[in-house]
């Protein structure tokens, strides 16, 4: 089910409607609990969008990206990375600490 959906929304986070961004979101950050398994295949398409999602120009759509990449975080079950996990989202959560983190 997630793939079937997964294009859908990440086209709706490109969308020029911000509430349409919003809801992709928001639902990309939702799939984190209901299908984790599947979603982790998809995390190096998720992951970049939500980050770019970070920027965006209206405040519900930042304060929406950051929420998802915290919960997409949650997925994440690789000891090796679950150790950086939450200096990872939080560095591609703020635009500024990104560069830096790159």
């Amino acid at each position: 089910p997630v793939k079937l959906v997964m294009p859908a929304l990440l086209q709706g986070v490109e969308d020029r409607a911000w509430r349409t961004k919003a809801a992709s979101v928001d639902l990309l950050g939702a799939m984190a609990y209901c299908a984790p398994k599947q979603l982790g295949t998809c995390l190096p398409t998720i992951v970049p969008v939500l980050a770019a999602a970070v920027s965006d120009t209206h405040a519900k759509v930042r304060e929406g990206a950051r929420a998802a990449l915290a919960q997409v975080g949650n997925v994440i079950k690789n000891p090796e990375i679950l150790a950086i996990a939450p200096m990872l989202v939080e560095s591609l959560s703020d635009p500024d600490r990104t560069a830096r983190a790159l």
